[in-house]
């Protein structure tokens, strides 16, 4: 009986050696192979923002610290008493909204609605060796969306895993939904999204504006019920005031 037990500990020996070497350096290899093969959009990036020429007979708007141009005549039916600036012409319609901080000026943690304590997130962030975002808000949907990769997980353990994996299936539902470009403007960061599958709102372009003086307000604008063309070239020329 001995030589087999001995021959069996010679063959066991390089396996359980491997799994040793896989759970000190490589404890997120397995979440690795899975997100690999379940996330198709697991190692997307978000590609640069090409502008376009704008028609010379675009019109100049301007409201919320920016201007942009788009189709002449296009009526101001706003509410005055909101913070959304909404121009019309029949069924086109380009909305802005400026509502960046509404949350921390009422005193609400946003990472309080988070699935995991907001510790596990910060952990999580020290972890990869990255900044922790002041809000959840779309500041880590980009995270997710252009710097969040399979690999990132393959030294991650415990917690860190954890958030890997909700991070990596909110990427995917993302792309899934939108998609999205970013470019850097004079004095502002802009991402840039043609989202075609939403419940709510219908098929419909969106800019989400970051000035450079304040990269966590967020100035945003809607683009509805017009052709991608003039979406795009609208958003090219979006300009701080």
């Amino acid at each position: 009986m001995r030589l087999p037990l001995k021959i069996g500990a010679i063959f066991l020996a390089p396996i359980l050696t491997a799994a040793l070497v896989i759970f000190i350096f490589f404890p997120g290899l397995f979440t690795y192979i899975k997100v690999k093969h379940k996330y198709e959009n697991i190692d997307r990036t978000i590609p640069d923002f090409e502008p376009v020429s704008v028609p010379e007979d675009f019109e100049e708007y301007s409201c919320c610290d920016i201007t942009f141009l788009a189709p002449a005549d296009m009526k101001d039916v706003s509410n005055k008493m909101s913070s959304i600036t909404k121009y019309q012409k029949g069924k086109q319609s380009v909305m802005v909204f400026d509502i960046s901080g509404t949350y921390d000026r009422i005193g609400v943690d946003l990472w309080s609605t988070q699935k995991y304590d907001k510790n596990d997130y910060r952990h999580f962030f020290r972890s990869i060796d990255h900044e922790f975002p002041s809000t959840p808000s779309n500041m880590l949907l980009w995270f997710e969306k252009g710097e969040l990769n399979a690999k990132m997980c393959l030294h991650l353990r415990s917690e860190d895993l954890l958030v890997f994996k909700e991070f990596a299936y909110d990427k995917n539902i993302a792309w899934n939904s939108e998609d999205t470009w970013k470019y850097n403007g004079n004095g502002f960061t802009c991402y840039v999204n043609h989202i075609y599958k939403s419940t709510t709102s219908g098929e419909m372009w969106t800019c989400l504006i970051y000035p450079d003086y304040n990269p966590y307000r967020e100035i945003t604008i809607w683009i509805k019920n017009t052709d991608d063309n003039t979406a795009r070239q609208i958003a090219s020329s979006i300009k701080l005031k």
